[in-house]
């Protein structure tokens, strides 16, 4: 510790008790929440709503949080109208500066409520942290009660399990500190196992069993505090004094030592005597072999002491007269020596006098080792002390007194002869002195009366002088709260700076995340308005200024009608409305487009305050489902034309008669059938293509031979073909498919017919069925110019034509994947390297189909 100073601190630390928890004995706090503490704030009331409480030995500031909690739950709503002083106090700086954080394990909140908790406190991952409403009221502060003045004016104080650990003087002192800081009425909370003992007259039992005590009487000064003990550099002894009270000290047995031979029972029996006189047997270790009741009574033995140290057990003032007188009659002398001892604790105030005489018992015989024994003779000499002081000191005076006598008798014949010529001188001043004696009681009365004066004046102050020593007092408790306050302002301006460095980090974040929108809303195609309450534009992006420049300009339903103001995008977002709104604006050319705004509102604290507009432009979208439209509608209102149209050629053609009609005739009818036929074909395919594209193409599922289908599917194309080869190649067993055969045949024919129109040759074309794998394989391969390489991804698409447009619509391909994939296969198209492509159809063979859409 001399090399390390901190050690010092360390070892103290470590002698300090801090177990302490939450609301810890719960039978306390529960009678300080329904009797003491509301007693304490009625009174409270009458002192400018003022409460003050000071928790002593706070430790890590569980018990002061817990008060602080208690008050809070008693004030409620009025904590704010009360000015509340919560002063947490602990001799080890680390405790304090633990509490002063208020950061708690989830295992210290075990004793409180799910409520208080919730209410008290703020979860900070694995940890709780105590609000600031409860950690504004408490306030930290190192302070050792040994040392330091108390707080003034205080309504109640808890000091729990921490006067045990105190040597009376320090309980004493402590307590007297108390009585100090509370005001009269004040109440003190001790441990269950601490009492006001060792000052009676200060402090009224109120509750027996959870020892809570009333401060009364008059007002006690504060007792001057004791000079600290030094530091690292002290001994041992000095150590355990500042580390363990010396009563403990005091009152440790010492460690018996082997001594004696076995004949030491014999030889102690020989010399303990059942006398009057103390007698104590001892060995060279100073360890006790034999006592009586009489040197226990006289040296303050209260234990059996055999074979511990008698200098350690004695009282602390006869160890070194008991310590001498051994040594010297261990040396060969025979010690005699009379001990004044004062303020023993069953005679406090009182002197008495003990007188000690020692002298070595030694075996008889030769041994080889030396087992002698001390024997202490102990007898209380008070009474004859004091008389014998009384005749030393009677005789001393009689001696002074007669000397003082012959002196005064040699005196006074001198006096005497000078007397007789001084009485003639005296004779004749008498009369002087009558008259100067007159004078004198005149100024000795008027002396008098300005003595008294003075008395007067000196008792005043004197009480001045108490008031100031009163006053210093208080100031200097008010000093200690003021370092105590001093100390919880620096933490907290610790924990406002690392705020204020969190808030700039978080600045800076909003800035980067600000920059980051702005690229974002920079780089978005679709319009974005973010619009106040009072339908301000707070922020725009490039792309509405792109489209709409400063404001939006006159908005169309669709319908030729204008859309009124308060139904504007810009006017339904500023109040809030989540909504989505389609509109149209014709520009300065006369060309309308078409546009979809969605609003959400931007929510604030409980309310919305404004919200944002993103603008799309959906002009592309909305011409396609006026042309999906316009496709359905042609359908239907051609198909009732074209069936009277077909009906009357039919007619006409049956009306003809046998033979005898003009051939010329007959060929223009079949022309006229086939052609209406054709327009029946394209107005069905325009009908499957506004199916698929609203979901509704129905398709029938069941067991179909595939080969059927494709033999019946050439001899009906047969006929479009002039004077080309349809070579069909399929096996001879049936190959079967679950799936619609109209719809299949579909495929097959719209394969066959787009081979036709645009890859006719006279190569003729090839159909290939065959299974692999699972899956039935159709192939359609012709022997045309082939499809460009720039055309082979859209040949699939509705309404797309390659190359030169023939007399198709462009949706034969389309109608066939749209099938194909409702029967769980796929197309695909394979060009080839000389010339002519080929398209391949897989299916699913019957019982290993997979699902595709029915409907």
């Amino acid at each position: 510790m001399r090399r390390h100073p901190q050690e010092f601190d360390r070892l103290a630390s470590s002698f300090l008790i801090k177990v302490t928890d939450f609301y810890r004995d719960s039978d306390l706090f529960a009678y300080l929440r329904e009797h003491l503490l509301p007693s304490l704030i009625e009174e409270s009331r009458s002192k400018a709503n003022e409460l003050r409480l000071w928790s002593s030995g706070c430790a890590t500031g569980e018990e002061a949080y817990s008060l602080a909690i208690l008050v809070s739950e008693l004030l409620g709503d009025n904590l704010d109208q009360f000015s509340v002083r919560i002063f947490a106090t602990d001799l080890d700086p680390d405790a304090v500066a633990f509490a002063r954080r208020g950061v708690y394990p989830a295992s210290a909140l075990k004793s409180l409520p799910p409520e208080l908790q919730e209410r008290y406190f703020t979860r900070l991952e694995s940890a709780f942290e105590v609000r600031k409403n409860v950690r504004g009221i408490v306030i930290f502060g190192q302070h050792d009660l040994g040392q330091r003045a108390p707080f003034p004016r205080i309504d109640m104080v808890l000091c729990r399990n921490v006067l045990i650990y105190f040597t009376p003087e320090l309980q004493r002192r402590a307590l007297q500190l108390f009585a100090f800081a509370l005001r009269p009425g004040g109440c003190l909370v001790l441990g269950k196992a601490e009492s006001t003992s060792p000052l009676p007259e200060q402090f009224t039992l109120v509750q027996q069993r959870l020892k809570i005590f009333r401060r009364h009487g008059e007002r006690v000064l504060i007792p001057p505090a004791p000079l600290r003990e030094p530091g690292p550099s002290q001994t041992g002894s000095t150590l355990s004094r500042a580390g363990v009270p010396s009563r403990q000290r005091e009152l440790a047995p010492a460690r018996g030592r082997p001594g004696g031979s076995s004949r030491t029972p014999g030889r102690i029996e020989q010399l303990v005597l059942d006398l009057p006189v103390g007698i104590v047997v001892i060995n060279r270790e100073f360890d006790i072999q034999a006592i009586n009741a009489t040197a226990r009574r006289l040296l303050g033995i209260h234990t059996p002491a055999i074979g511990e140290d008698v200098v350690h057990l004695a009282y602390r003032s006869l160890g070194n007269s008991l310590t001498d007188a051994v040594n010297g009659a261990l040396n060969g002398q025979q010690v005699h020596v009379v001990h004044e001892m004062t303020s023993l604790p069953d005679s406090p105030g009182e002197v008495r006098y003990l007188d000690l005489t020692a002298f070595v018992e030694r075996p008889s015989g030769d041994t080889a080792e030396r087992n002698d024994f001390v024997v202490l003779l102990i007898s209380d000499v008070t009474q004859g002390e004091h008389d014998r002081r009384q005749r030393d000191a009677g005789f001393d005076e009689a001696h002074a007194r007669a000397e003082r006598l012959q002196s005064l008798l040699d005196e006074s014949t001198r006096t005497v002869r000078q007397l007789l010529q001084a009485n003639q001188e005296l004779s004749t001043s008498n009369a002087e002195m009558r008259s100067t004696n007159e004078e004198l009681l005149v100024g000795n009365e008027e002396a008098q009366a300005a003595m008294e004066e003075i008395e007067t004046l000196n008792e005043e102050q004197q009480a001045t002088n108490e008031e100031l020593e009163t006053l210093n007092e208080e100031l200097q408790a008010t000093v200690e709260e003021l370092n105590a306050t001093n100390e919880d302002l620096q933490a907290r301006t610790l924990e406002l700076q690392d705020q204020a460095r969190e808030r700039e980090e978080l600045l800076a974040k909003l800035g980067q995340e600000r920059k980051r929108l702005a690229t974002i809303l920079a780089s978005m195609a679709e319009a974005v308005l973010v619009v106040a309450p009072n339908g301000d534009v707070v922020l725009a992006n490039a792309a509405c200024q792109h489209m709409f420049g400063d404001d939006l300009p006159a908005l169309d339903d669709g319908s030729g009608n204008l859309i009124p103001s308060e139904m504007n995008p810009r006017q339904r977002a500023a109040r809030g409305e989540a909504f989505t709104q389609h509109f149209t604006i014709t520009g300065a050319d006369g060309t309308r487009r078409w546009f979809e705004a969605t609003g959400q509102p931007i929510q604030g604290e409980g309310q919305a305050e404004g919200g944002v507009v993103v603008i799309r432009d959906v002009s592309d979208r909305s011409v396609r489902q006026l042309q999906e439209q316009f496709v359905a509608l042609a359908g239907h209102e051609l198909r009732t034309p074209l069936t009277g149209l077909r009906g009357s050629l039919q007619l006409l053609q049956r009306a003809l008669p046998e033979g005898g009609s003009d051939p010329q005739v007959r060929r223009y009818i079949s022309i006229g059938l086939e052609q209406a036929r054709l327009l029946g074909d394209l107005i069905d395919d325009l009908a499957d293509v506004v199916r698929v594209q609203t979901g509704q193409l129905q398709t029938e599922r069941k067991p179909v031979d595939l080969v059927e289908v494709v033999r019946t599917s050439v001899e009906l194309a047969q006929p479009m073909i002039d004077g080309q080869d349809i070579r069909v190649d399929a096996p001879g067993n049936p190959l079967m498919v679950t799936g619609d055969p109209r719809r299949l045949q579909q495929v097959v024919l719209n394969l066959l017919s787009n081979a036709v129109q645009h890859a006719a040759s006279r190569d003729g074309f090839d159909v290939r069925l065959r299974s692999e794998d699972g899956e039935a394989i159709l192939e359609v391969a012709d022997y045309g110019p082939g499809i460009p390489t720039e055309d082979r991804g859209r040949v699939f698409e509705r309404f797309y034509q390659s190359g030169v447009h023939g007399p198709g619509l462009g949706v034969g391909l389309y109608l066939v994947r749209a099938i194909v994939n409702a029967h769980g296969g796929s197309v695909q198209l394979v060009p080839r390297d000389h010339r002519g492509t080929t398209f391949v159809v897989r299916l699913p063979r019957a019982g290993q189909a997979s699902d595709g859409n029915s409907g």
